[in-house]
């Protein structure tokens, strides 16, 4: 068995892990339109899954500085089974990993703390993180609310990739700003079916009358998702505040 396998094992003898290798042209990222060149499949099928206790995290922590790019990986994950605050600062090292599959497995980790030192990294992997960790932290920021989650999720809209912008646009409704409304009627109208799925549910969570027409429109749309938010949304509009 692998040392970092073994050590896993001694923090807690209920993890059952099934490992498969991390080859380098997974780990590799592309910031383009063109897609992402990251697998976000995890190495380890976890199959029972308790919470750690929090004297696990130094040793997960030395395990984020080791040579192998699984290793780091695996203690990634495990961090995020650890409620507690001590885990932030690992995790938030670990978004800058040279590994993208590391750096995003830090990122959703990061959404079982509610600690505010987690708000900014976050907000900046979210805005310049490679594919996969912009994706991871579009799904986890608005967990970690601060004053400048809107402002970034109004530019985080724009994102290229449609695994950023639908999460993006489901935050700006829980993040409930009406600055949000005018960007969110233009992602009704996005090419990728989850992100005008997610743009209609926000603009039923904000209900703002401006939203009206463009979810009318969205209940003609091909996706039958789509088409159910909208009318979900419009339903939202008309009850009294």
């Amino acid at each position: 068995m692998r040392p970092f396998l073994v050590a896993l094992a001694v923090l807690s003898p209920a993890i059952i892990t099934v490992a498969a290798p991390v080859s380098s042209d997974r780990s590799a990222c592309l910031q383009s339109s063109a897609g992402c060149a990251c697998d976000d499949r995890p190495p380890f099928v976890v199959f029972d899954s308790p919470p750690l206790p929090k004297t696990a995290v130094p040793s997960l922590s030395r395990m984020l500085r080791d040579s192998g790019e699984t290793a780091r990986l695996e203690a990634a994950r495990q961090l995020g089974r650890i409620h507690d605050s001590t885990t932030v600062e690992p995790l938030v090292q670990a978004l800058r990993d040279p590994s993208c599959s590391v750096a995003s497995a830090a990122a959703w980790s990061l959404r079982g703390v509610a600690d505010s030192r987690a708000a900014a990294p976050l907000r900046e992997a979210l805005l310049h993180g490679r594919c996969l960790v912009r994706a991871r932290a579009a799904e986890v920021f608005a967990l970690h609310k601060g004053p400048e989650s809107v402002r970034v999720a109004l530019v985080a809209i724009r994102d290229a990739d449609p695994r950023v912008r639908a999460p993006v646009a489901r935050s700006l409704g829980e993040l409930g700003d009406r600055s949000a409304v005018v960007p969110l009627i233009a992602a009704t109208r996005d090419k990728d079916k989850h992100v005008r799925q997610a743009a209609a549910e926000a603009l039923g969570r904000l209900r703002d009358p401006r939203a009206l027409a463009a979810l009318t429109a969205a209940l003609k749309d091909e996706s039958k998702e789509v088409r159910q938010a909208a009318a979900d949304a419009i339903g939202r509009l008309s009850r009294p505040s």
